[in-house]
């Protein structure tokens, strides 16, 4: 005969512990109503062997296992429980096929990875990239056009992904390009664009219609930085000319 009582703590989370406690005032105490070899309920506190994950009652070999007496455990960790959680996340088309993610997210736990799928919601098509685990910051996903719904994973050190946060997105799929001192533009609908500096003054302005390309000469401004928009998109563009 004999038995034990197994409290493992191999299954929880991250930074939780698990404390044990047998009898009144965390003593271990013999089994309920079992008087023999100097134990008697009370006092004696070496009838049950201790460990660190388990106590154990032995039985004289053909006796019944015992009942633990007042036995107790309870889990614990820093009040209140740190949670892993997105607290933003924001998703930019670029041109040339690209997208471009920027979050913050809040964990008491160090992060392992970041995963960011994207579901064709027409097919079967899916994009996955995994970015630096860092609480915040930005990474470009390579994306086909398309409506998709998008899905941010985040993963802790010793944890599984967690599924965050979902939402809905579509991809036009601008195609830009410089060329020659020339700007060259492909849409997949017909569209308007604007191009302007960065203190907001109008540069040029013009329309492109679907699967046609339009040309931009850039030759008359100057190398630096300009705004691009193009329907309801604006991109920040580097323009470098001679």
């Amino acid at each position: 005969g004999g038995g034990y009582i197994a409290l493992s703590t191999g299954g929880l989370p991250p930074t939780l512990t698990l404390l044990t406690a047998a009898g009144l005032g965390g003593v271990e105490l013999t089994p309920l109503g079992e008087n023999m070899n100097g134990c008697n309920n009370t006092s004696v506190s070496n009838c049950i062997p201790s460990g660190p994950d388990r106590i154990q009652r032995g039985a004289a070999a053909g006796g019944e296992g015992g009942v633990l007496y007042g036995i107790a455990w309870s889990p614990y960790s820093p009040c209140p429980l740190a949670e892993l959680s997105l607290l933003s996340w924001t998703l930019r088309p670029l041109p040339n096929r690209q997208v471009r993610h920027t979050w913050q997210l809040t964990s008491a736990f160090p992060l392992r990875n970041i995963l960011i799928r994207m579901v064709e919601k027409r097919g079967s098509a899916i994009s996955e990239a995994s970015f630096f685990p860092s609480l915040t910051g930005e990474g470009i996903q390579p994306l086909l056009p398309g409506e998709y719904e998008a899905l941010f994973y985040a993963q802790v050190e010793g944890g599984q992904l967690q599924l965050l946060e979902r939402r809905p997105f579509r991809y036009e799929g601008l195609l830009l390009w410089q060329e020659g001192g020339n700007l060259y533009l492909t849409s997949p609908q017909d569209t308007e664009f604007v191009l302007f500096d960065t203190a907001g003054h109008l540069l040029a302005k013009g329309y492109v219609k679907e699967g046609e390309t339009q040309v931009l000469p850039l030759e008359q401004f100057p190398t630096g930085f300009y705004y691009l928009q193009v329907g309801m998109e604006t991109y920040r563009l580097p323009i470098q000319t001679k």
